[in-house]
């Protein structure tokens, strides 16, 4: 999985830097897909490697060397869990209001704003997230670090919050607008064949 993960998350980043898909004032979704690039990168480096270390050697990235390292690799392996499910949030809504409009060009659909979007979302989950930076990770008596707070239960809660924030909100959006866009491009096909009818008779 990291291995292909890389492979294609680098090969969608040469893509993307080609002369064709610079231009992402015409294009403001190739912002949305390059941070994806990045961001599922990042991701492939976090739990599918701490799982992939943990199965064949026995330790993890998030508790094996340093309780600041425990820290920032639980704080990665969340925040970009998120922003990768709510930036695919956008990405179907940005289709949806190209496709049903007859002047696409909104607000969500300039390159600025579509920066704007992405650096909103980044800031919001940092924020949403910080709290394990602050309290989670410490070391127990023995020396061990435990990847679980003091002062409150963290686990399974916020497994299942991010299990909600991740897949659940994040599916429930893009089915529902990828639907509405299917909808809307049968309905235009439709009337389109109706149409061409029209103008044979």
């Amino acid at each position: 999985m990291v291995i292909i993960g890389t492979v294609f998350n680098l090969l969608t980043s040469i893509i993307l830097c080609q002369p064709a898909f610079r231009d992402t004032k015409v294009r403001p979704i190739l912002h949305y897909i390059c941070a994806l690039a990045l961001i599922d990168l990042i991701n492939v480096y976090g739990w599918n490697l701490d799982n992939y270390l943990q199965i064949v050697h026995g330790f993890t990235l998030n508790d094996s060397y340093t309780v600041a390292s425990c820290k920032f690799f639980t704080l990665l392996n969340y925040v970009t869990l998120h922003i990768s499910g709510w930036l695919r949030i956008f990405i179907c809504f940005d289709r949806y209001l190209c496709l049903s409009r007859v002047q696409p060009n909104t607000w969500f659909n300039r390159s600025k704003s579509v920066l704007i979007i992405i650096f909103g979302t980044t800031i919001f989950f940092m924020l949403f997230n910080l709290h394990l930076l602050i309290f989670v990770c410490y070391r127990d008596d023995s020396g061990q670090i435990v990847r679980s707070s003091k002062l409150y239960p963290l686990y399974p809660i916020y497994n299942q919050i991010n299990l909600v924030l991740y897949n659940g909100i994040p599916l429930f959006f893009m089915v529902l607008f990828n639907s509405m866009s299917i909808y809307h491009l049968i309905r235009l096909r439709y009337a389109t064949i109706v149409q061409n009818s029209r103008i044979r008779h």
